[in-house]
């Protein structure tokens, strides 16, 4: 044993230490309650383990997120064409700017009129040349306006004549009347919806006269027939005095060309009926 220089105490070497130690008897570790009394050896860590640094992160699994379906859109009906003119029926040129047109769905196309094959003498009455033509004929008032262009160029055709004709709501007698166009075209009438005869789908006759026609001069007609559509002439014919008419009505052609008509009011017929229809003729 030795004393510190500083004279603070005895300072053990080393080798004394060992010494120490080695006549020191080994204490036991206690037993564990419920074992056989019997104590494992305790295993030695390297001095190197603490030194290694803390262990190395394993990375999770990448997992792919769940695919998202993308939705299909369900395939549509077949594209279809667009109908054209109906037979008996002309595409015609838009009309030039500042004239008056029925609408989008009627301006462009229009009622061909069939020329006659040749020019002829015509006469009109002069007492004929009326608005009013169904007079004091009974029957559903149908007011009817009509326009007139020229088929090449589309242009409104005025100082034409109109002439209509059609049975009267018996089916019995024939009314008729004259209209000249305005500069527009456009020429109206009142009178009923028309009856009918065996075998002869409901019409309203109309022929355009460009001439003298008027005045007992020639001129060609253009002539056709502007057809009511069987829905409402089915209705009307449930009305008096229609629905006296014993003789079986004939059923327009689907295809043919038919008078837009529209009532005044929906839930009343006798209130009255709105016709219109655009017409052409070869100039």
């Amino acid at each position: 044993m030795q004393t510190d220089d500083n004279g603070v105490g005895p300072v053990i070497s080393q080798r004394e230490s060992s010494a120490a130690h080695e006549g020191t008897p080994a204490t036991a570790a206690p037993a564990i309650p419920g074992s056989s009394g019997t104590t494992r050896p305790s295993r030695a860590v390297p001095a190197t383990a603490w030194m290694a640094g803390p262990a190395p992160a394993i990375p999770s699994p990448i997992v792919p997120a769940p695919a998202v379906p993308v939705p299909v859109p369900a395939p549509g009906p077949p594209a279809v064409p667009a109908p054209g003119p109906l037979p008996g029926t002309r595409l015609l040129p838009a009309a030039r700017p500042g004239t008056a047109v029925l609408g989008s769905s009627t301006a462009r196309t229009a009622l061909l009129l069939t020329p006659d094959l040749e020019e002829r003498v015509h006469h009109l009455p002069l007492e004929l040349v009326r608005r009013d033509i169904a007079g004091d004929h009974p029957g559903v008032p149908l007011m009817l306006r009509i326009r007139l262009l020229a088929e090449k160029t589309g242009d409104p055709i005025g100082g034409a004549v109109l002439d209509i004709r059609h049975w009267d709501a018996l089916g019995r007698t024939e009314v008729r009347g004259a209209q000249v166009t305005d500069p527009q075209g456009y020429a109206e009438f009142r009178t009923v919806h028309p009856g009918w005869q065996d075998g002869v789908p409901v019409h309203i006759h109309a022929e355009a006269h460009r001439g003298g026609y008027l005045a007992g001069g020639r001129s060609v007609a253009h002539s056709g027939r502007l057809h009511l559509p069987e829905a409402l002439t089915a209705e009307v014919a449930q009305l008096p005095p229609y629905r006296s008419i014993r003789t079986p009505r004939a059923v327009n052609d689907e295809r043919a060309c038919t008078l837009h008509v529209v009532p005044r009011d929906r839930f009343d017929l006798v209130s009255g009926l709105l016709a219109s229809i655009v017409v052409a003729v070869s100039a």
